[in-house]
């Protein structure tokens, strides 16, 4: 699961498989991706955590805040899929 939205690697993979929509297109999106907390810091457990493309596209390289990536990704994935298939997304 991505750890600040919470999409299950599972859902991205379908979303992908199915041709649905995603922030981007493209193979990065069917899968979860290595982010560094501390950029550019070393490629440790300590540093690295597992995120989706779209929240880990937001973040960029530190820009915001993990409570600001979940309020854009929310918003993004209110708009792109119903209520029902939300029941993984972090509470913002």
């Amino acid at each position: 699961m991505c750890q600040i939205c919470g999409v299950p690697n599972s859902f991205i993979f379908e979303v992908y498989r199915q041709g649905g929509p995603f922030p981007r297109r493209g193979n990065q999106n069917r899968r979860l991706t290595v982010d560094h907390i501390v950029p550019g810091g070393p490629s440790i457990l300590k540093n690295t955590r597992l995120l989706c493309w779209g929240c880990n596209e937001i973040r960029g390289e530190n820009r915001r805040s993990d409570k600001q990536v979940l309020q854009k990704i929310a918003r993004l994935y209110k708009f792109l899929f119903s209520e029902e298939k939300l029941s993984w997304l972090n509470a913002s």
